[in-house]
């Protein structure tokens, strides 16, 4: 009798646990298959935003973002009125022949350096130079005439074809002028503003930096006296643009 309780027990437990297999089995299997159905659905939806976010980079933000680069590269490489100033040092020989009244002689032949630096007045046209101009000190019989001038002008320039440029200015030249005679006793000395005119042609080619040129000048005395009446000058100038 025992033993029968005990084969029924055992195959009740059997039965029991092939249930509960059966019911783990069925559970695991809706699990993976609920969520498989979540994988699709947010590879769909991930698609989904993936061709949205194409679409929109493709048609509306990516035509956006070159009208926007294109601005910055226009604003970035438009030239401004700073980026056409050129400042020029400049090199002469130079050459005078100086009026004098009331004197033995009534001119004086004299030889000189000249060194400048000039710019662009906010234009290819538009020039300002500043000059230093020392004749030293010319000896005529038993005169001596020494002349030193600082010039400042402003002046307009302009192409004559292609190879030569054409330049006229005007301003103002302050003469440190002295001229006396050992024998005589005579010796007059003056420091005067003189009207200051110019023109010259230079060469211009867009290989070089370098320019050469001759130009003529004329100075006429501001102020009244009763030596110096001016002078007029050649200029063999030598000009480099930096």
């Amino acid at each position: 009798m025992r033993s029968l309780n005990l084969k029924s027990s055992k195959k009740n437990q059997f039965l029991l646990l092939n249930f509960l297999l059966i019911i783990y089995f069925i559970s695991v299997k809706s699990m993976a298959s609920s969520s498989s159905g979540l994988n699709l659905h947010d590879s769909s939806i991930a698609r989904d935003e993936t061709k949205e976010e194409t679409y929109e980079l493709t048609y509306d933000q990516l035509l956006e973002r070159i009208k926007n680069k294109q601005k910055k590269i226009v604003q970035t490489t438009a030239p401004t009125a700073w980026d056409q100033i050129n400042i020029y040092p400049s090199f002469a020989f130079i050459q005078t022949m100086t009026q004098v009244q009331n004197t033995s002689h009534s001119s004086y032949f004299q030889k000189g350096l000249q060194i400048g630096i000039g710019m662009e007045l906010f234009s290819s046209n538009w020039f300002s130079e500043t000059a230093y101009r020392n004749f030293g000190i010319t000896k005529n019989q038993a005169d001596e005439l020494y002349l030193k001038e600082l010039d400042f002008k402003v002046g307009y320039k302009n192409l004559l074809g292609n190879a030569l440029e054409f330049r006229l200015s005007s301003g103002v030249s302050t003469r440190n002028f002295r001229l006396s005679n050992e024998e005589t006793g005579f010796h007059f000395e003056s420091k005067n503003p003189a009207l200051l005119l110019s023109c010259g042609i230079f060469s211009n080619t867009h290989q070089s930096p370098l320019l050469l040129g001759l130009e003529a000048n004329v100075r006429n005395v501001l102020i009244a006296n009763e030596i110096d009446k001016g002078s007029f000058g050649l200029n063999f100038i030598f000009m480099g643009y930096f």
